[in-house]
């Protein structure tokens, strides 16, 4: 067989890339599709599999419509994603990818999202009435805030009460927890995700993932307990559908 020839790639220093992806990532991506054009090899970590960036629309139009056959997903295309879990869509490949994206599909549909405007407009205008003009404000914050309050209001379908705050807390301290760099660091070395209990990084973020199943877990035992057919939450929508065979979605979830 002829061996699998791979976009240009910058120069290998793998501890040297790896600096750089961990403290400037916009800054290195836009510095090597300017050397190598707008497809490119990257080595993200050592050992790694090679990475090919692609920021091409016409590429990326190919990669998303390509048959299955043609293109691995999920572990197979060595996608590991320790925060999101192994159950995301996004790790998934074969015939569990194709059925958890058929079900997923009718809440995340164009129409549907439309209905979620104007509660998305809502959050926006509380978030940016904080800003005062002629005084610094991080937008980071900002944005962040936005996106969280988009996720449990109209994706889990929260309220203000105990659980929603409790949620958004171990939301932002594991998607920031104001150690990024620690994080990346975790995830780009896998043999550091060990855990040693509260004392180490990773059990701690373990320790984080476990409260916030916890959380969510309840949320959709009430919800089965006590059925409401007039929400449209996207978590209600989610708990709805079946598969050709009658089988729930969180029938593989361990609720």
């Amino acid at each position: 067989m002829p061996t699998l020839k791979l976009p240009d790639t910058p120069p290998t220093r793998p501890l040297l890339h790896q600096i750089q992806w961990l403290t400037q990532p916009l800054e290195v991506l836009e510095t090597y599709a300017q050397q190598y054009g707008d497809i490119f090899t990257f080595p993200i970590g050592i050992g790694s599999k090679p990475t090919v960036l692609i920021s091409n629309p016409q590429g990326i139009q190919e990669i998303f419509s390509a048959s299955p056959n043609q293109l691995d997903s999920g572990e197979a295309a060595g996608i590991k994603l320790p925060l999101l879990g192994q159950q995301s869509l996004i790790a998934l490949s074969g015939k569990r990818h194709q059925r958890q994206r058929k079900l997923l599909t009718p809440p995340f549909h164009g129409e549907r999202m439309l209905a979620y405007g104007q509660l998305i407009h809502d959050i926006i205008l509380e978030v940016t009435s904080r800003w005062k003009i002629g005084e610094p404000f991080s937008v980071r914050s900002s944005m962040q805030e936005i996106s969280f309050e988009v996720i449990l209001k109209a994706v889990f379908g929260l309220q203000e009460s105990s659980r929603y705050r409790k949620l958004k807390q171990l939301l932002i301290v594991r998607l920031e927890g104001g150690k990024s760099i620690v994080r990346a660091i975790l995830l780009m070395f896998p043999s550091l995700q060990k855990n040693w209990g509260s004392l180490s990084p990773w059990g701690r973020l373990m320790h984080n993932e476990k409260l916030i199943d916890q959380l969510i877990y309840a949320e959709i035992a009430e919800r089965r307990t006590h059925p409401d057919p007039s929400r449209t939450d996207i978590l209600t929508l989610m708990m709805a559908a079946y598969d050709e065979e009658g089988e729930h979605w969180y029938g593989i979830c361990p609720v």
